[in-house]
């Protein structure tokens, strides 16, 4: 007994499965544990992508070919014609035009036209491939960074595992992978020959280079029809009964008629077994070396990252325990991340700032009398008129305190944080050269505003913040219903500021409304204690898990008694 294809669990199974290639040419099959939408991990450290656009139906099932190398499901039929074309002009790898011009085609220093670029074969393929091409190296960054913040609310790296498929039986001959329409396959036994494979839907030719194995159980793929309107059936019984009498009495010339039929005369058939006449080969699904250039994301470092992500979460869970250790370049990493997205949400002021300081703007000070006549001295400006500022005020601010009646700085007067102050013998008094109203409550005047001394201390100086929250999330999230009538999502949304802590967006429509089926626009705002408003835009996008049937929320209407609908 040993490891055969499991034909059975297959059939049965009510979650996808995916057929993945390793680098020996050994296939492993995995019954696909769905997590955050779109993916799935294996038990020995692999996370694929799926994409139901490259998915195949076998009876009831859906079916997936992936390479180790990638995270992206295989095409077979873009894999063929990519194997053929680059076959064709002698190539090994497929070169990625658009990949390089966007590398080094915005760098100055380069000049693209004095290169040596490869031509672009790929512009010659079918739509279909083209589009395969574009997909296998694209990675979906917004769903990642979903997945990966939903890693800190985990209890474990990975929600669900995807455990593989362990079929029993004996190894008694090899399986032909057959795709017999647009998506549809069928797997059935395969007789081998030389370099020939006799199945059910006939005779087919192997390429040496693109046979697999589980374990000792050899297995081809092939495509006898990529037609979306009809599906190649299989022989019929008798023929293939017939077929299978002459393999196993080793009758392999004649078998070569189920591929040229006889003439109905019956003469000259051995010259008319000899005409050559094109029969479909096995095709590859070792895509590492060709599409190099055309790889999304390893599977393996995406298991990785999150797995660090999770041992971070536990370090600092635990009081920075011994996993600590291999968190801490992690804790690194996002933390500058983190820095770069504050910074540059905050980068008009800081710009402004390092304006002020290049174009020699003079600081505010903020002293007592003593104090300053000091810093005049240490800095020689002690006599010097021509003097634009005072001590504490800006330009702005100083241009205001003008407007508003103030008295130019005199450095030969006596000043008060260099404000010049009234005589002593006037009736008002002067604070920051601003005349002071005398009232019932002796309540001084900053700058026209009335200050309290008993409330506000002269040490004080009130802080104000202007920098409003930011809102952070996905441009798009996608959600699967169990229903066709909609659900609650959950909608994530990071508020962060500068100054409060917790702080919770509110979003229109809200968190608790049901979303129908399809896209819709998100707004959601959030306010800090010093009404300053952040807000951010996004969309969610509602669909239908497969396989699920249409129900109606509305009760269907009963007639009346001796009543009828015509």
């Amino acid at each position: 007994m040993s490891l055969v294809v499991p034909l059975f669990e297959i059939k049965m199974s009510k979650k996808p499965i995916a057929i993945i290639k390793m680098g020996d040419r050994q296939v492993s099959f995995v019954k696909i544990n769905k997590y955050n939408s779109k993916y799935f991990t294996t038990k020995d450290g692999q996370t694929y992508e799926l994409d139901d656009e490259y998915e195949y139906r076998y009876k009831k099932t859906g079916v997936y070919f992936y390479n180790f190398s990638n995270s992206k499901p295989l095409s077979l039929a873009s894999i063929s014609e990519i194997d053929d074309v680059m076959r064709d002009v002698g190539e090994s790898e497929l070169f990625n035009k658009e990949r390089f011009m966007s590398t080094v085609g915005q760098d100055p220093s380069i000049n693209v036209e004095n290169l040596n670029i490869p031509d672009d074969i790929s512009k010659d393929m079918t739509p279909a491939t083209r589009r395969f091409l574009q997909d296998h190296a694209t990675d979906d960054e917004t769903a990642k960074t979903d997945m990966m913040i939903n890693v800190h609310t985990q209890s474990r790296p990975i929600p669900k595992y995807s455990p593989h498929l362990m079929g029993m039986g004996m190894n008694r001959t090899g399986f032909a992978f057959v795709q017999i329409a647009y998506q549809r396959i069928d797997i059935v036994p395969m007789y081998f020959h030389e370099q020939k494979a006799y199945t059910q839907y006939g005779v087919f030719e192997i390429d040496k280079d693109n046979v697999y194995f589980l374990k000792k159980q050899m297995l081809c793929f092939f495509i006898v029809s990529n037609e979306r309107d009809s599906i190649i059936p299989p022989m019929k019984k008798e023929p293939y009964k017939v077929m299978k009498t002459m393999i196993r009495k080793q009758r392999f010339k004649k078998i070569d008629s189920f591929i040229k039929p006889i003439p109905s005369n019956g003469k000259n058939m051995d010259e008319h077994l000899k005409k050559k006449q094109p029969i479909p080969k096995s095709i590859s699904i070792s895509s590492e070396k060709k599409l190099v250039q055309f790889q999304a994301d390893s599977p393996s470092v995406c298991f990785t990252t999150m797995k660090e992500l999770h041992l971070t979460k536990e370090a600092v869970a635990n009081k920075l325990s011994d996993p600590m250790k291999k968190a801490i370049p992690v804790i690194l990493i996002f933390g500058g991340i983190m820095a770069i997205a504050v910074v540059m949400s905050n980068a008009p002021p800081v710009i402004d700032a390092v304006a002020d300081r290049v174009v020699g703007k003079p600081d505010v000070f903020v002293m007592t009398p003593e104090e300053y006549e000091q810093w005049e001295i240490d800095n020689g400006l002690k006599g010097e008129g021509d003097r634009r500022y005072i001590a504490g005020l800006g330009e702005d601010e100083y241009q205001a305190y003008l407007d508003a009646g103030g008295e130019p700085y005199d450095p030969g007067a006596e000043t008060f944080l260099g404000v010049v102050q009234g005589d002593s013998s006037a009736k008002t008094d002067t604070f920051l050269g601003v005349e002071q109203e005398e009232t019932e409550s002796k309540v001084q005047t900053y700058l026209g505003v009335a200050i309290e001394p008993a409330i506000m201390p002269e040490s004080e100086i009130p802080m104000i913040d202007f920098i409003p929250p930011v809102l952070t999330a996905p441009e798009i999230l996608v959600f699967e219903a169990d229903n066709t009538n909609g659900m609650k999502p959950k909608l994530k949304v990071l508020v962060v500021d500068n100054i409060d802590e917790g702080l919770v967006a509110e979003c229109i429509p809200s968190k608790n409304k049901v979303f129908a089926i399809g896209k819709h626009n998100v707004e959601c705002h959030a306010t800090d204690s010093s009404e300053n408003v952040g807000y951010v835009n996004f969309s969610i996008e509602i669909t239908v898990r497969d396989g699920v049937e249409p129900i109606s929320i509305i009760p269907k209407i009963q007639p009346m008694p001796g009543q009828g609908f015509p």
